[in-house]
């Protein structure tokens, strides 16, 4: 695997979000679609979801939050420029997994089909 790009520029962003992220939790600010809109982003429930983990529940966490498994990986695919793997298929293939999961379980709790979160 090679180096990639700008990494310090890519590792100061994350942090930059990560700090903002904390800040957020820190002051337990809602949703920013949600209160616009009445309709839940498609992450909503991921920063509750990974208290969970972090708490070692992992079982909450799977029910807050299906695919909170994803973001380490697209974290990754973020630094490493797409490029995880040595087939570019297998990466776009991931990529694509993890990005369809995200919209589904959006989709199925939207409709209803999901418990965890209330869809509005």
């Amino acid at each position: 695997m090679k180096k990639p790009a700008h990494l310090t520029r890519k590792l100061f962003v994350l942090g930059l979000y990560g700090a903002l992220l904390f800040v957020w939790i820190y002051f337990r600010l809602p949703c920013v679609l949600r209160s616009l809109t009445g309709i839940p982003c498609p992450t909503c429930g991921l920063t509750r979801a990974w208290l969970y983990a972090l708490h070692l529940d992992f079982g909450s966490a799977l029910r807050m939050y299906p695919m909170f498994w994803a973001v380490p990986l697209l974290v990754l695919f973020l630094l490493y420029d797409g490029q995880l793997f040595a087939n570019p298929k297998c990466n776009y293939w991931c990529l694509g997994v993890l990005i369809a999961g995200i919209i589904l379980i959006w989709l199925a709790r939207l409709f209803g089909f999901l418990g965890g979160l209330s869809p509005l």
